[in-house]
């Protein structure tokens, strides 16, 4: 997916691009929009020295919003991708979903109670294939 904590952007050329509406309570409509302009050919350049600085309320800064908010991720990044027509055989990426799902927790047992700190990593990466696999009705903004 892209990258977007950190733009700075010329809306003239894109003025006929709007934010994907579908996206307004999951997340996921800034990935969606620059996708979309990446495929019109717009040029974009990633700063990964950037320094990017957002404030989280603290009653968005809770284990079970950071685990909706992976759950989200995973769902958002399906619908993309299948809206984009990148998911071919959609039973064969159901199945890898419920792989890396099922996999990764052991190893973010193993991480966490060796206090690594990747181990939220791979709670990351089996929550958001989690996500992948149902349509969520979860809403990260109101």
């Amino acid at each position: 997916m892209t990258g977007t904590g950190n733009v700075l952007i010329d809306t003239r050329p894109i003025k006929s691009f709007r934010f994907n509406r579908e996206f307004g309570q999951t997340g996921g409509s800034d990935n969606e929009f620059f996708l979309r302009l990446f495929d019109a050919g717009h040029l974009m350049h990633w700063a990964s020295d950037a320094l990017v600085y957002e404030d989280v309320p603290a009653d968005r800064a809770t284990t079970s919003i950071v685990l909706k908010r992976f759950k989200t991720q995973g769902n958002n990044y399906r619908r993309i991708m299948q809206a984009r027509g990148v998911i071919k055989n959609k039973p064969l990426f159901l199945a890898r979903a419920v792989f890396m799902c099922v996999a990764s927790l052991p190893v973010a047992g193993i991480l966490w109670i060796l206090k690594r700190p990747t181990a939220g990593d791979w709670i990351k990466r089996s929550v958001s294939n989690y996500g992948k696999l149902f349509k969520t009705t979860d809403r990260l903004y109101d």
